[in-house]
């Protein structure tokens, strides 16, 4: 029995195994190649100070697809922290909700039309982070309590928000957990929290104040968002034959 390994390059690396007079591939996937694009989300053109899940996403698959494209390449799409590099994320899980498409939410009276000026006054050419994180914030809250006070469970075609719940149960109401103690503690590293709620199991057992548990809920609505959205986008993607290739928070 022999084992070779060489580089082609028109296939790219090639590994077999010579077993007897029969030669067979040892890795069976690398048998086709194709080219792609490494675009950040954040880049796409927008009206919301930072490229988004919608309408430039869309365009920007249809321009792959033309372009004989198949790959899309993303980096990580986390919750950026101070410095928003995306490679340094509050969860390997969430989604940044700064990539939340407003059209749908405008569309269904989640938000308003005057609310949206702020971030329409953002810059296009460039994404100002700061400005960004003062204006986004309160849209997407007032967003969080119109749908709360609807009463209902799902938004469009998003599917159940209690589905979702229980989907992702594995990480999310722990990540809304943590979250809502970094805004209650003014953003501060959870290190410099009440020693009561550094504690992971502590903190669960606690009553929690009523704001906590009011920002818990926005954040799993803003995951809703995210997830629905992006889960809409990788459909179309495949529609049109093009993969998305993610990245991980390595920092």
């Amino acid at each position: 029995m022999a084992f070779d390994c060489h580089f082609n390059l028109s296939t790219g690396p090639c590994c077999w195994l010579t077993h007897g007079m029969s030669t067979l591939p040892l890795y069976n996937w690398l048998n086709r190649r194709s080219a792609g694009v490494l675009l950040h989300i954040s880049s796409l053109p927008s009206d919301t100070g930072i490229g988004n899940l919608g309408q430039g996403a869309y365009r920007f698959i249809d321009f792959l697809k033309a372009s004989g494209m198949q790959v899309w390449q993303l980096c990580p799409l986390g919750p950026t922290g101070y410095g928003d590099s995306p490679y340094q994320c509050f969860s390997a899980f969430a989604g940044n909700p700064y990539f939340i498409d407003f059209e749908p939410l405008l569309s269904e009276g989640l938000v308003h039309e005057d609310e949206m000026a702020v971030l329409s006054a953002l810059p296009t050419s460039h994404t100002e982070y700061g400005q960004l994180y003062q204006s986004i914030w309160p849209i997407l809250e007032a967003a969080h309590e119109r749908f709360k006070a609807s009463g209902a469970d799902h938004f469009k075609n998003y599917g159940s928000l209690k589905a979702f719940r229980k989907a992702q149960a594995y990480w999310l109401d722990d990540y809304a957990l943590f979250m809502a103690l970094k805004e209650h503690f003014d953003g501060k590293c959870w290190l410099e929290w009440t020693p009561s709620f550094r504690d992971y199991d502590k903190a669960k057992a606690k009553k929690l104040p009523q704001s906590v548990r009011d920002t818990m809920e926005a954040v799993i609505f803003y995951q809703y968002l995210f997830f629905a959205q992006l889960a809409n986008l990788r459909t179309y993607a495949g529609q049109n034959g093009v993969e998305i290739m993610g990245d991980v928070p390595i920092f």
